[in-house]
């Protein structure tokens, strides 16, 4: 017979301290899920497995306070085609030519876009118009004002960050997709509820982060919600007709669609610019933290 290990028995409680103990215990486990284990998605397999392949963690989580926690995934190098073919229903100008580039180095992404929680942790002003939650990404930031966030935020001895540059937001929202958007050419618009916040089911704002499904690298709101500031500058793309006119070059280039925007706007190609020092209501951003 096999030997049963005999369990204690506990001492019974009330069902009204039962119930603050469950609820205690529940509020504590999804705060931990939240913070630490973000949801499962389609390339975590791979990432892991690449992530491993370089001798760094899939994903890394940075605390900035106890209650203001910002997560990270890996994000392998690699190339990709940059850009929209002509014949992509939506496509601008100013999106091709397809050109090839390649991600050099391995690099940290946010999950999910900087939120009023994280940016008030580092910053001693609010410019946020959205102010529901703490959960809702921060808004009307200037590139100027991300800059001042990122460089008062690399004096925390927590890592190196920045935005990404244009390349590489493409990259990582694209997450080996060509189609129009990271979840396939939705030619009918059916499929772009479950992954975005747009206009006009939007209802006119922002919304807290990670409420939508996440491309397959693990990034929410990569589509909507909230544009997100790059580091580069808007200039032509490599192969562009010389003779043709490229305007705004003096502006900060955003990617990716916002609450404001129609559903073909949320592109994975799109591109758009602003001034660094005009602060914009659909304007955020998402944070890059370096290997090394």
């Amino acid at each position: 017979m096999k030997n049963l290990i005999k369990l204690k028995k506990a001492p019974r409680l009330s069902p009204i301290l039962t119930l603050t103990f469950v609820l205690a215990c529940w509020c504590q486990t999804r705060s931990a899920e939240n913070r630490i284990h973000p949801p499962p998605f389609e390339g975590a397999e791979e990432l892991i497995r690449l992530s491993n392949s370089y001798n760094l963690p899939w994903q890394r989580v940075v605390y900035l306070s106890d209650q203001a926690a910002m997560h990270f995934r890996f994000v392998p190098p690699g190339s990709y085609l940059m850009g929209s073919p002509v014949e992509e229903t939506g496509r601008q100008n100013d999106e091709g030519p397809v050109h090839k580039i390649s991600i050099e180095k391995p690099f940290y992404l946010g999950v999910f876009e900087v939120t009023q929680r994280q940016w008030n942790a580092v910053m001693d002003f609010n410019p946020s118009v959205f102010r529901y939650s703490e959960d809702h990404p921060v808004d009307s930031a200037t590139w100027n004002q991300c800059q001042d966030f990122i460089r008062r935020l690399n004096t925390l001895n927590l890592g190196r960050f920045r935005l990404p540059s244009e390349a590489e937001w493409e990259y990582a929202a694209r997450a080996g997709t060509t189609t129009r958007f990271y979840w396939g050419d939705d030619p009918e618009y059916r499929e772009i509820y479950s992954h975005a916040r747009f206009n006009p089911v939007s209802h006119g704002r922002s919304h807290p982060v990670g409420t939508r499904e996440p491309n397959p690298w693990g990034f929410h709101d990569i589509a909507g919600n909230m544009w997100e500031w790059t580091a580069d500058l808007k200039k032509p793309y490599p192969g562009w007709d010389p003779d043709k006119p490229f305007s705004r070059q003096d502006e900060y280039v955003f990617r990716g669609g916002s609450w404001f925007n129609p559903d073909h706007v949320l592109r994975s190609a799109n591109r758009n610019s602003h001034p660094p020092d005009i602060p914009y209501t659909s304007i955020g951003l998402r944070l890059v933290l370096e290997t090394d």
